[in-house]
């Protein structure tokens, strides 16, 4: 793995922790735990995020966050996302820094929205 790599997963796995202690102090636990790695924590926030889809194309989307756990992210979209789409999320509000990247893992679409779920890069590297 690449030091430019290993920086990104650090990174992430830094601000993942940093917004999971923020929504265990605002958040309810998802005790679900079916295929999950680790617990769920509700949080809602609005983020900016960048899509990279399976053909190179790139397009920037605000989404609003749903939970948030050690590995991944639940967000929530108005339009659908590519599934193994490669994404880059960061809050809207600046003063909390920092960008979570991963993969999309799944697409639901609901009334009106689409529910999507993340995995992050530092969870399938390890």
């Amino acid at each position: 793995m690449s030091t430019a790599t290993t920086h990104q997963h650090e990174e992430t796995r830094f601000t993942l922790r940093r917004w999971l202690e923020q929504a265990k102090c605002t958040g309810r636990q998802d005790h679900y735990l079916g295929k999950r790695r680790s617990p769920r924590f509700q949080w809602q926030t609005y983020v900016q995020v960048e899509v990279q889809n399976s053909n190179g194309s790139v397009e920037y989307v605000y989404a609003k966050t749903k939970d948030v756990s050690e590995t991944g992210l639940g967000l929530i979209f108005r339009q659908p996302i590519e599934r193994r789409a490669k994404i880059r999320v960061q809050l809207e509000d600046e003063t909390q820094a920092g960008i979570v990247s991963g993969t999309v893992m799944h697409c639901t679409q609901t009334v009106g929205t689409y529910i999507v779920g993340i995995i992050c890069d530092h969870a399938v590297a390890a």
